[in-house]
């Protein structure tokens, strides 16, 4: 039987927009509302594969890239720009949020065919993950930086190293904009200390209490007391936002966090273990279970299927930046005396969310090269009843779709896999019938991908990728 959330059930009634097309750009949906259609959305059928600058650009059958934005990080040589750096992606009615290491930018995805920036926002600290909820805008930052004064107004500014300036900030930065559309620096209301930084961050949207609860991983992680700090966001006046809990302990800290606020509950990728809270009351979240894997002492992201039933948890060995997805048995390129390529280095890990066990993994199926860095990165679950699809952005492997219906077979249905040198991929998300997929160095690309695919998906009006707001059967 299929059982959906109240959430679910109102989004059914929702026609999904019309082909090619995603939510209307501009148009916020009201808060809490769902969209979904019961059938999928009609597309063409998928049979080609695309170029990218002129080079051909690996995909399976059934995916091809239908269009992109570019925000490109390096130099004309292909130097790599850290300071701008792209990174992960929010989504809210017709327009895509990517952040990066210098700011963040908004996308009009109306079309996604022809995605058009239409505002850039310069805000100073890297990593620069960010959350949307309608008006509101957080961004993360874990970089010290000198704060002129004390003023917390300038906290987006470059201000000056941490060690020239007896005040540093470094957390949560806030935005708030009528029109995202015409969204400036002029539009930052406040920022948040977070003691040791926010490298990443995940959104529980309390609406009945007018409130965003936003949990900062990624910077406390200092054993064996690493936490999670909570910061209340009042919807209607986020000017005031503050710490309400900044001691959630989780070992040694936690790299990512996931959430499902119909479940109730909080999944951190932590060390040495992961964990799962109740957060029906949110600024106190009490922790349930400890997942635990033989070959792992930490971990990078998490995600948990829309049925509340699967978690999948992913590392990042080499830190992202070196080939860790090589044939097995590899020899590691600068590694230790017999340091070689292992299955549990490109796998994403699938546990029972009830019982905290591990049940198998989906090792990657396409081994890279030497000169590819790649680790399973970012992802999440595409709503679709009665089936469990996972999408992944893996750096230099790409994006993929994996189907764990059956988690104990899990199987990889497309793929689009960048040459060396084309692009590597900070996460990719199913939003509003599309893959949109967050490119490091390029910026954002939009795939299209056989129906069948996707048969019975349902669409949601915004996505903040690392929080589920719904129970799908």
């Amino acid at each position: 039987m299929k059982v959906l959330s109240v959430v679910s059930l109102v989004a059914l009634l929702i026609p999904a927009p019309a082909e090619g097309q995603a939510p209307a750009g501009g148009q916020a949906p009201a808060a809490g509302q769902g969209r979904a259609g019961g059938q999928a959305r009609p597309q063409v059928s998928i049979n080609s594969n695309p170029t990218i600058a002129g080079q051909p650009f690996p995909t399976s059958a059934g995916i091809r890239r239908i269009g992109a934005s570019p925000r490109v990080t390096t130099t004309p040589t292909g130097d790599r720009i850290n300071s701008m750096t792209n990174s992960d992606l929010a989504f809210w009615g017709g327009f895509a949020f990517q952040g990066s290491y210098d700011g963040f930018r908004v996308v009009d995805i109306s079309d996604p065919k022809a995605p058009k920036q239409v505002a850039q926002v310069s805000c100073a600290g890297t990593q620069g993950d960010v959350l949307v909820w309608n008006k509101i805008l957080i961004r993360t930052t874990d970089q010290a930086r000198g704060l002129p004064n004390n003023d917390i107004k300038q906290a987006c500014a470059p201000g000056t190293p941490a060690g020239e300036s007896p005040v540093t900030f470094k957390g949560l930065q806030i935005f708030q904009a009528d029109d995202w559309t015409k969204v400036s620096a002029d539009n930052f209301v406040t920022a948040v200390r977070v003691e040791c930084g926010s490298h990443t961050a995940t959104m529980y949207p309390d609406l009945a209490k007018n409130r965003l609860i936003v949990y900062s991983a990624g910077g406390c992680n200092v054993g064996p007391r690493g936490r999670i700090v909570a910061v209340e966001i009042p919807i209607d006046t986020p000017s005031v936002a503050r710490v309400v809990n900044n001691n959630i302990e989780v070992g040694n800290g936690c790299h990512d966090l996931f959430i499902n606020t119909a479940l109730h509950r909080l999944y951190g990728a932590c060390s040495p273990k992961a964990l799962v809270f109740d957060i029906t009351d949110p600024v106190n979240p009490r922790q349930l279970l400890e997942l635990t894997h033989p070959d792992i002492n930490g971990w990078h992201s998490a995600a948990v299927s829309y049925d509340g039933k699967i978690i999948a948890l992913g590392t990042e060995p080499g830190g992202g930046t070196q080939p860790r997805c090589m044939a097995t048995g590899t020899p590691i390129p600068n590694g230790r005396p017999g340091e070689f390529q292992t299955e549990a280095m490109k796998a994403i890990f699938l546990f029972d969310a009830e019982t905290g066990k591990f049940i198998t993994w989906h090792i990657l199926p396409r081994p890279q090269t030497a000169v590819e860095a790649c680790t399973i990165h970012n992802y999440h679950f595409i709503p679709i009843p009665g089936r469990r699809l996972l999408v992944h952005g893996s750096y230099q492997s790409g994006t993929a779709v994996v189907d764990v219906t059956d988690p104990m077979k899990p199987k990889e249905l497309v793929w689009a896999d960048p040459a060396p040198g084309q692009g590597r991929i900070w996460g990719s998300y199913w939003y509003g019938g599309y893959i949109y997929e967050s490119d490091m160095f390029n910026g954002l690309n939009v795939y299209q991908v056989d129906p069948t695919v996707f048969t019975g998906a349902l669409t949601v009006p915004h996505l903040n990728p690392q929080t589920q707001e719904m129970i799908v059967y």
